[in-house]
């Protein structure tokens, strides 16, 4: 016991040490003065905290409560996608040219570890969307998988070529790998030459102001950035270092994002543990460390990481979610730094129950607001799936959820992802769940929309922390389903009441 104190109190320690630095120039907006322990009223001027919207029952009572309110639950789920295989990463968006999004995963090998392999073991999968919006079954292709690559993959839908349709970029154990032909029927993939090391997730964006797609490859430790020519090939330029970000972490992350209103694309990583950083792009088109540090303190890890418009003034913020050193105390936290005039915020910080394990935006109600999506895994208990609105007045609604079939230590950050998989209009989700890849669908009130094939500049969707928020939607008359099951109760935790500083 005293052996474990000490240990306690070390850990402690060390976390106040090193865990939060923050260096940000002067600001001109005021803070909101903390509102711990206020009776929840409806705030009277927009307010940029989130709000609680319901009581947590006791700390004993580890089960959440049911929800309880008038409006009815956004999303209901589907029968799920049977893979055979690990799931491992998800996409969402059309790589057939047709005007609707189409769902794309990747697997590794069944029972890892036991020498066990399944024909569904290192797949690239294509769920096409037909006119009614169910889905096909999938076009497969395989990939040089090995039971010794780590099962985090990361799939990017990009047009390469410049032919209108989005290929699929795959990170996996032995680098690039790239799939055309989903449009055709007939998938198939070819490796990036000159790269055969882990890589976790990859990026798209226009470094170099050409034109042509680029793709930022990212292993944990840094970024290897590949030009494209436009005709479907990429070429290493450069690589830069992630430090302070640096460790082989199955939950390592990038996500992209303007995150200094420049107009370039930024990118935000951290490692799985306790380090954060942002990499803003210049001119040039390389990358410098921007002067934020980011820890998790006065929690002890982070555990996901999103970039999004998270309070609706048109700019990209971002978002991380910690937890304590002890994973099954079930307190955790999120910590959201806003962009204002080019400047990262000090963080607003909460209390949530449960670990997030991998956390988008999305705009599930159309209203024009990135919602907050998360997969939380608690210990000895099934995951779940869970939403919490972005409000009119600011901040978040209570957190509704939904439970996942299995329990999980953690969901890949790249094992989550949104868009209109059904035809209606509306923002769906998918989750991957051991062999399975979850599917929930969303209500709205569809905006009327025209089908056909995406412009050029339009033609790249992006996976992970952010997948899926912005994607096209087919015309509102065409709906469909993919599956039936009955919805169940949806659950609802609330967040702590007040502003935790």
């Amino acid at each position: 016991m005293g052996m474990r104190l000490i240990a306690t109190v070390l850990a402690c320690g060390l976390g106040a040490v090193a865990g939060w630095q923050w260096v940000a120039p002067p600001s001109d907006t005021q803070r909101p003065a903390p509102r711990r322990d206020r009776p929840l009223q409806t705030p009277a001027a927009p307010s940029a905290a989130p709000q609680a919207r319901a009581s947590r029952p006791p700390l004993a009572e580890r089960q959440p409560a049911l929800a309880a309110s008038d409006a009815p639950a956004l999303l209901s789920p589907m029968t799920p996608l049977q893979l055979g295989s690990p799931v491992d990463a998800v996409a969402i968006g059309d790589v057939t040219g047709d005007g609707r999004n189409d769902i794309v995963v990747s697997t590794h090998q069944n029972a890892a570890g036991s020498g066990a392999s399944t024909a569904g073991d290192f797949k690239v999968s294509v769920f096409v969307q037909q006119t009614d919006g169910s889905l096909a079954a999938p076009l497969q292709a395989g990939f040089p998988g090995f039971i010794m690559h780590l099962p985090s993959k990361g799939i990017a839908l990009v047009d390469l070529n410049q032919d209108g349709l989005r290929d699929i970029v795959l990170a996996y154990g032995g680098g690039i790998y790239i799939y055309e032909g989903a449009a055709t029927g007939q998938l198939s993939g070819r490796a990036v030459p000159g790269l055969s090391s882990e890589i976790f997730t990859v990026s798209a964006l226009d470094v170099n102001s050409d034109g042509h797609a680029d793709i930022a490859a990212f292993d944990g430790f840094r970024v290897r950035m590949f030009l494209g020519d436009g005709q479907g090939n990429l070429t290493h330029s450069y690589t830069f270092s992630t430090s302070p970000v640096g460790l082989t972490n199955l939950n390592a992350h990038m996500a992209p994002g303007d995150l200094n209103g420049d107009g370039r694309t930024d990118l935000a990583f951290y490692d799985g543990h306790n380090q954060g950083v942002v990499f803003v792009q210049t001119v040039s088109g390389t990358f410098e460390r921007w002067l934020y540090s980011f820890g998790p303190y006065p929690s002890a890890y982070f555990t996901a990481l999103a970039v999004a418009d998270f309070d609706a003034d048109g700019d990209q913020d971002l978002m991380l979610a910690a937890r304590q050193t002890e994973r099954y105390i079930p307190l955790a936290r999120h910590q959201l730094y806003r962009q204002s005039h080019g400047q990262l915020l000090e963080p607003l910080r909460w209390g949530v129950y449960e670990v997030g394990s991998g956390m988008i935006g999305a705009d599930l109600d159309r209203d024009g607001r990135q919602d907050l999506v998360t997969v939380r895994c608690p210990t000895n208990m099934n995951a779940w799936i869970g939403y919490s609105r972005q409000l009119p007045e600011g901040g978040f609604d209570t957190e509704i959820q939904f439970p996942l079939p299995r329990m999980m230590d953690s969901i890949s950050p790249r094992g989550l992802a949104a868009g209109d998989f059904t035809g209606d209009g509306c923002t769906d989700l998918a989750a991957t769940s051991g062999t399975q890849l979850i599917l929930y669908r969303a209500r709205c009130a569809p905006p009327m929309t025209t089908g056909g094939r995406l412009p050029a500049e339009l033609l790249a969707s992006g996976t992970g922390a952010s997948a899926g928020a912005a994607s096209l939607q087919a015309p509102a008359s065409v709906r469909g389903q993919v599956g039936k099951a009955k919805p169940p109760t949806p659950l609802r935790i609330a967040t702590r009441q007040g502003v935790q500083r």
